[in-house]
């Protein structure tokens, strides 16, 4: 849940950055841009720490495409739906690009099999909690959302 609110504290201050940039100093904000406010971001607030910066790129990827979308409904002539700000217990996944430190979701027996169900994953921040659901995760090259 802490690197839940981490993730969302940051889609939002993103979020903000972008949209107020453009209203205010009518310019935009490059990626890139975005990622440095995610390093600061990092450093000034303490439970903000608990992100591997990663997971920080995973957030500004995760608005970027959430823009992507909006330009691509808005050219299409479809009712664009400008990317909105998350509340409390509405940002509910996060990517890691590295699996239990390296290792694919495919690795654990429990996996290959399909049954994850209780299967014990360790997260950096949070600890270790149990993957409840049917099936396996997907072997992304070694790239899980969770």
């Amino acid at each position: 849940r802490r690197v839940l609110a981490a993730c969302r504290g940051l889609y939002n201050m993103a979020l903000a950055e972008r949209k107020y940039a453009y209203q205010i100093e009518g310019r935009r904000v490059s990626k890139v841009e975005l990622y440095e406010l995610a390093k600061h971001y990092r450093r000034l607030f303490p439970y903000a720490g608990q992100m591997f910066s990663q997971m920080a790129q995973s957030v500004i990827e995760q608005l970027d495409l959430a823009f992507a979308a909006f330009f691509r409904r808005v050219k299409a002539g479809e009712k664009p739906g400008y990317p909105r700000f998350k509340g409390q217990g509405r940002y509910n996944s996060f990517l890691f690009k590295q699996f239990g430190m390296g290792k694919r979701p495919s690795e654990a027996p429990a996996f290959r099999r399909g049954e994850c169900h209780g299967f014990p994953v360790q997260l950096p921040g949070d600890g270790r909690f149990w993957f409840v659901g049917s099936g396996g995760l997907p072997d992304l090259a070694g790239l899980s959302v969770v």
